[in-house]
């Protein structure tokens, strides 16, 4: 066998592993157990959520999970991740370390009561230890521009100022009414 396909050999096997590793996440994530989502990210791991916190470390991330979903009133109830896509294979680097970035379909359910769904935006930096593959950066985003969150205010005001309106016409509409009579 050339290196060539030495090389495309072993390239396959990382990119295995890594969609493995890719679902694993996602099945506790989907469960909502931090322990398998810990159990492939590397001790130091440097995690970005989507409200802008930088979680590091194992601690880090497993003190946000349960600030965020746990406790008597919780800021999440729940939160899946429906679908899960990479842009394209893993960036692999000499040296065992990639580069991935994707999309993910999730859905919450806040403390509030409020639902609603989001694409997500994600990259991700992997490191090969010991011939396994670990997640060493998570960087979580959304669409600032359109994402469900706006919508639901842009909606909100919507409501917020036809309601206005409509009782700023009434109250004059009364006013009138007042003075024409006196």
């Amino acid at each position: 066998m050339s290196d060539a396909n030495t090389t495309q050999t072993a390239q396959e096997a990382d990119h295995q592993a890594l969609r493995a590793m890719r679902d694993a996440f996602v099945a506790a994530y989907n469960r909502g157990d931090i322990h398998g989502m810990l159990a492939v990210c590397d001790e130091n791991v440097a995690f970005t959520a989507m409200d802008g916190r930088v979680c590091h470390g194992h601690a880090g991330v497993r003190n946000y999970h349960e600030q965020m979903l746990a406790g008597s009133r919780p800021r999440v109830k729940s939160t899946s991740i429906d679908a899960v896509e990479a842009d394209q294979l893993t960036t692999l680097y000499d040296g065992g370390f990639g580069v991935a970035t994707g999309w993910a379909d999730t859905s919450y359910k806040l403390g509030d009561g409020l639902t609603f769904t989001c694409r997500v935006r994600w990259s991700n930096s992997m490191v090969k230890k010991d011939d396994q593959w670990k997640i060493v950066s998570v960087h979580t985003s959304t669409n600032i521009f359109d994402n469900p969150i706006l919508s639901m205010s842009k909606k909100a005001a919507g409501y917020t100022a036809a309601a206005t309106a409509a009782v700023g016409l009434a109250v004059g509409g009364a006013l009138g009414w007042f003075f024409r009579r006196r």
